[in-house]
């Protein structure tokens, strides 16, 4: 399940690069990348699916959406936004450690904090929950965290923890 949700992730990530493609009608310069995921997909899993089953599949999918999304970042650098591939490689990377941190934050510190006997608990825990996941993306995405986003982190934290 984990293979497919994390090939999903990359479908998700290029979604932004192919609509740019076709909004700007470049898409016959991306054609062939579209061939060589189908046939990385079709040939991988074919050949995994002998050894490891359905994960096989999974695997091959993975490769195959990891591949077509870096040959859109790298078709939209060179032809349309005229852009170092760094900056979507520097982006990815925050996103990841944003993401990775709130997940182990939540799973860690706040999930024990609750017990679910009703559904206040519950929401009350999903608030704290997404807040941690904005206060991330604040501090991980933008250089200069404004003082009403610090003050939203100090509430939020004092919610949550108290």
């Amino acid at each position: 399940g984990i293979l497919m949700v994390l090939s999903e992730l990359f479908y998700v990530v290029r979604t932004p690069y192919s609509d740019l493609v076709f909004a700007v009608g470049e898409f016959k310069g991306t054609r062939n990348g579209a061939f060589f995921e189908a046939g990385i997909n079709l040939v991988l899993s074919l050949v995994l699916v002998r050894w490891l089953g359905i994960i096989g599949v999974a695997i091959g999918t993975l490769v195959a959406m990891l591949y077509r999304t870096i040959d859109y970042v790298i078709y939209l650098s060179k032809h349309i936004l005229k852009r170092k591939v760094w900056i979507f490689a520097q982006k990815t990377m925050w996103s990841l450690l944003a993401g990775v941190s709130s997940f182990l934050l939540s799973k860690w510190l706040l999930l024990p904090l609750f017990t679910f006997d009703n559904y206040l608990l519950w929401a009350i825990c999903a608030v704290c929950v997404i807040e941690n996941c904005n206060a991330h993306s604040l501090l991980f995405h933008y250089q200069r965290v404004s003082l009403l986003a610090l003050l939203r982190i100090a509430v939020y934290a004092a919610v949550c923890y108290l």
